[in-house]
This record gives C-alpha cells, sequence and structure tokens, in this order.
C-alpha cells in the first residue's frame, strides 16, 4: 500500500466524485494491505456506480476470500445481470466463471 497514491487518489476523489473510477482505483490501493477496506469501497462503487463494471469482479472474489460465498455470489450475479445490459459478453462471462469457481 503506497500512502502517497492512497492520497492522491482520494483528493481525485474529492474532486470528481462522479467519477466511478477514482473510487474504484482507490479501493484497489487497498485489497492486498486492508482487504476488508477494500470490500467496504467495492461495495460503495456497486451502490453508486452499478453501472461500472469493472468492481464486480474483484467485490465477489474478494467477498469470497473473505468467507461469504452466498453474498460473493450474489455480487457476481448482479454483475452478469449488468454486463449483459450493457451488452458485455466477455464481462458476463469472467463473471460467470468466477460464480462457478465459487460454487464448487
Amino acid at each position: 500500500m503506497n500512502k502517497e497514491r492512497i492520497a492522491l487518489l482520494e483528493e481525485y476523489v474529492r474532486q470528481d466524485p462522479q467519477d466511478p473510477f477514482n473510487h474504484y482505483a482507490l479501493a484497489l490501493e487497498y485489497l492486498h494491505a486492508h482487504p476488508s477496506e477494500a470490500l467496504g469501497r467495492l461495495q460503495k462503487v456497486i451502490e453508486q456506480f452499478p453501472y461500472y463494471l469493472p468492481s464486480y469482479y474483484p467485490c465477489a472474489e474478494l467477498t469470497a476470500m473473505l468467507g461469504s460465498a452466498a453474498a460473493a455470489l450474489t455480487v457476481a450475479e448482479s454483475g452478469m445481470t449488468m454486463a449483459l445490459k450493457a451488452g458485455d459478453r466477455k464481462t458476463a462471462s469472467e463473471l460467470l466463471t468466477l460464480a462457478e469457481s465459487i460454487q464448487d
């Protein structure tokens, strides 16, 4: 975790809170050092910007890693639904593969 990068990303979020990428990038910065913080931030990205497809995979994966397979499946399924609505079959397929691996 790079504190300077976190400070910069937090500034980006303050400057443009309607850009989902800023929130997503900040969440990913926390991923390895503070997974619970990353998960909370990814969940907020999905809540505020449900159309921002990149957030679903890491959110579902992290949810499963932290011990809630049922919740992870819900995230993956929501992401698949949004991806199909957007016509993004690649993302839907990736989320389906993740959901299948969570169920195993």
